[in-house]
């Protein structure tokens, strides 16, 4: 007999298998009031999400995916 759905965990087991089978990782980090004013500013962030993180995510990857487009180097 086949369960009709995952267990939360075996959902986790699945995309985490998934990412590293595509050569990705999953990264946490915590990003200061700053630089979410820099994003706001450089409107890579509309004001009115702050708080909210899905929108600070994609406004961060799509920073990163710029920066390597243009061959961006450190200083």
């Amino acid at each position: 007999m086949v369960a009709c759905c995952a267990s939360p965990g075996a959902e986790r087991t699945r995309r985490s298998r998934e990412r590293r089978r595509r050569g990705g990782v999953l990264i946490e980090f915590e990003v200061v009031g700053t630089a979410l004013e820099r994003l706001i500013e450089l409107d890579w962030l509309p004001a009115n999400s702050r708080n909210d993180k899905s929108a600070i995510t994609s406004a961060l990857i799509e920073l990163a995916d710029r920066a390597l487009a243009v061959g961006l180097q450190r200083l």
